[in-house]
């Protein structure tokens, strides 16, 4: 419970008065039928909005590529339980086209392991024309990415970017996941005190 900031003294009885006091959740929204007041009570709408996520694809690779495309000159093998790029130059690939629905919004969670990479650029592309959503330096771990879909596939390329001439690379793919997120408007209802004589805290 948030302690209330409107305590007062009545010096003619000479006891300590409490006139409201409101229970809360952890994260801040008031309990409904939990907000006491020595007021009238007054009825009133609470809205908010919350993001909820549902995995669409989940893709783990225990001796599995999972279909995972290769291009310019890159080669992939599985073990350890992830997938393993080997990257004879810069721009070497791999990429996977997932089903997305045109107009519904997503989140990649890609885990990447730059490995003896300088760089590698993960990139969220429409299809039909191949075009960008957005991309970034990956990150060694965990690396997410909002879009909404434009196309019926979107892909999902993984590539090496660093300076040419510096020989054969590996970079390691260890888990990628796909959610479709919607939000959904929430309302409930809270009683406020909106004026009255004080009552004595016991």
């Amino acid at each position: 419970m948030r302690y209330p900031k409107n305590i007062f003294i009545d010096c003619r009885v000479g006891f300590p008065y409490l006139s409201t006091a409101n229970d809360y959740y952890p994260f801040g929204m008031l309990i409904p039928s939990r907000i006491y007041a020595d007021a009238a009570l007054t009825r009133q709408a609470v809205h908010a909005v919350l993001e909820y996520e549902k995995t669409a694809v989940e893709q783990e690779f225990n001796n599995t590529a999972h279909g995972y495309t290769t291009a310019n000159s890159a080669t992939n093998t599985t073990g350890a339980e992830q997938l393993q790029v080997t990257a004879p130059s810069t721009n070497a690939a791999v990429y996977y086209d997932f089903s997305t629905n045109i107009g519904s919004e997503y989140k990649f969670y890609v885990q990447v392991d730059p490995g003896t990479c300088d760089s590698v650029l993960i990139k969220v592309q429409q299809t039909s024309p191949i075009g960008p959503h957005t991309e970034a330096y990956a990150e060694h771990g965990i690396n997410e990415f909002s879009f909404t879909a434009s196309s019926a596939l979107t892909r999902l390329r993984i590539l090496r970017k660093d300076a040419p001439g510096q020989g054969s690379m590996d970079y390691f793919i260890d888990h990628v996941r796909l959610t479709r997120t919607r939000d959904t408007f929430y309302t409930d209802t809270v009683t406020l005190a909106t004026g009255g004589c004080h009552a004595k805290m016991p």
